[in-house]
């Protein structure tokens, strides 16, 4: 029985409890009016619920005809009329919390399983089933957890129908991002004074980043002094890692410019180009040599005239895609604009991670090199003094089954004996606890990352903490969901993505540009483009996101399975492998920034 369902078998047998109650006792009751809040209550979760189960009445957001496709369902012929009113008959793609109007997650379950049986019609045409395939996976990740039910199809079984063929990653895809710039080698550097850098971004997290490694890593024979403008309006915050937010008012009168576009409320900076005489000189009164661009990218407009007229160095340190808050009329504007900056001899754009690279390459022919990050907590040491794991989720569209995610869980748990307890995130926050000195005491997090770039991750595996994960397979339902990994939609239709001029925008072409025209890649189209609308993509390139190539991290293929490995694993020697590997790769990200 859908969860939807069993919840509302128990609306009806407590609303008929209820109607029993206060007619048998309606003289001596009602008086008091007892039973009025009773009934209301129950009248109203009852009708809620049944209607989810048996119609699966979605709300408003489902679509203007959606009591015809309730009916359609209703009639078994409903997969066509789902496809018709959650898609718009265009090819399947993320969904970003269009079905979060349901009354509960065993609706959008139920529907999912609808689509899926359509794919296994042998009418239709290869194609036509796994466009059905898509569809179903789509509708289905837009739960928070997967797996965690007993419907036939959960995303990550819905994945491996489509990914049987998905190719081999391999090194060379990344090795023109991971090289270092070219070095000075033994020469000198002679500084008389301390080197001013202006550290700009919307995301504090970024240029806390900077400024630790920088100071704590890479200084030597220099001296910084730092300066952080930061436009942040409080993330980082439950972890004590947020800086100040700058007073400075024309970053101030830019912050009040940002809207917030279309039914997923995307960011957009609104107010760039006509503040950008005073923004510059804003920057320009801090007297930097160095200038440092974070989140969004798009902020490197900023400095782009100063750094032609060699008034200072710019290095852009990116975590985020190049089409964030940029208006969809400017896009092609300024990727033309961020090649020309990038071919400037003192300006050097990086990332936090290889994908990130090659989603900047895809649109610019700019070659960002991939430098590894460490977060932002150096102070943060793997202590586990707690009998619990963490669990880390964050950023979901929907999350309305988490209460059956942690249930299910916990009964596994007391089934195999597991003497650990859970504790998510979000409690840590609500009770003012997530410090780096509590997140740390705890025996080991489970990660559901949602995209990649997550400092949380290069956090944690800096202190060392043992880190379980959803397997490469499971990443197509988890990982793709955040402004990075795949371009935002303010509709379905409207595809924010952008080209330089005279690039190619198709995959033989991309190959071509990166020198892997031997590559097979079995005749899919495996252009970084496709992450929000292709699992067989998605798959592919999880092999190059941080989370699922960095060793020693532990991986999942369900519920049960984490239970399992949490079961037998060996915390200390995770934490101990873990240790090793970050020593060398916080010397290679050293000897880069050097």
């Amino acid at each position: 029985v859908p969860a939807s369902c069993r919840v509302a078998y128990s609306d009806a047998l407590m609303l008929w409890l209820v109607i029993s109650f206060s007619w048998t006792h309606r003289d001596s009751v009602y008086r008091g009016g007892m039973p009025a809040f009773w009934l209301s209550a129950a009248l109203t979760s009852s009708l809620t619920h049944l209607a989810t189960c048996i119609s699966c009445n979605p709300g408003p957001k489902w679509s203007q005809t959606g009591q015809a496709n309730n009916e359609a369902i209703l009639a078994g012929e409903g997969a066509e009329g789902v496809v018709s009113a959650l898609f718009n008959n265009a090819p399947a793609r993320a969904l970003w919390g269009g079905l979060c109007t349901f009354a509960g997650s065993g609706c959008i379950q139920q529907i999912a399983d609808m689509v899926a049986e359509k794919s296994f019609d042998e009418t239709l045409s290869v194609a036509e089933r796994t466009d059905y395939l898509h569809y179903a996976f789509f509708i289905r990740s837009d739960l928070c957890f997967d797996n965690i039910d007993e419907r036939k199809y959960d995303s990550r079984s819905l994945a491996l129908l489509l990914c049987d063929n998905v190719p081999a990653f391999t090194p060379d895809f990344l090795r023109m991002f991971s090289q270092a710039p070219r070095s000075l080698g033994d020469a000198h550097v002679l500084v008389r004074r301390p080197v001013r850098v202006t550290i700009l971004g919307m995301h504090a997290s970024y240029l806390l980043e900077i400024k630790h490694m920088w100071d704590m890593y890479a200084s030597e024979p220099l001296v910084f002094e730092f300066t952080e403008i930061s436009i942040d309006r409080g993330r980082c915050k439950d972890a004590g890692c947020a800086l100040e937010q700058t007073t400075h008012p024309v970053f101030l009168k830019l912050l009040q410019k940002m809207e917030f576009l279309g039914s997923i409320g995307e960011p957009v900076l609104m107010g760039l180009e006509e503040l950008m005489p005073e923004l510059s000189a804003a920057v320009l009164a801090y007297q930097p040599d160095l200038a440092v661009c974070t989140h969004p990218p798009f902020l490197c407009r900023i400095l782009h005239g100063l750094a032609k007229d060699r008034r200072l160095g710019v290095v852009g340190f990116f975590g985020g895609s190049i089409e964030s808050m940029v208006q969809s009329e400017e896009l092609v504007d300024w990727v033309t604009e961020f090649h020309s900056m990038s071919q400037l001899p003192n300006v050097l754009f990086t990332t936090t991670s290889a994908f990130l690279s090659v989603k900047i390459f895809a649109a610019t022919g700019v070659i960002a090199r991939a430098v590894p990050a460490f977060g932002i907590a150096a102070d943060m040491f793997y202590n586990p003094t707690k009998q619990e794991v963490l669990v880390w989720k964050t950023s979901t569209h929907c999350c309305n089954n988490y209460p059956e995610f942690f249930g299910y869980i916990a009964a596994l748990s007391q089934q195999v004996g597991l003497p650990y307890e859970f504790e998510h995130l979000k409690v840590l926050r609500s009770k003012k606890q997530a410090d780096y000195e509590t997140l740390a005491s705890f025996q080991a997090v489970v990660l559901f990352p949602y995209d990649l770039t997550l400092f949380s991750f290069y956090d944690m595996y800096h202190a060392a903490m043992p880190i379980f994960a959803p397997d490469k397979l499971s990443s197509t339902h988890y990982m793709w969901r955040g402004a990075v990994s795949a371009p935002r939609y303010s509709d379905l239709e409207q595809e924010r993505i952008a080209f330089r001029p005279g690039w190619p925008t198709d995959w033989q072409g991309l190959k071509e540009k990166m020198n892997l025209t031997d590559f097979e890649d079995l005749g899919l189209n495996l252009h970084p483009r496709f992450t929000s609308m292709d699992v067989r993509t998605r798959l592919f390139w999880s092999q190059a996101v941080e989370v699922y190539y960095y060793p020693h991290v532990q991986y999942f293929e369900s519920a049960g399975d984490l239970v399992y490995q949490l079961s037998k694993a060996q915390f200390s020697t995770i934490s101990a492998e873990m240790q090793r590997f970050d020593r060398t790769n916080l010397q290679n990200a050293a000897k880069f920034w050097r």
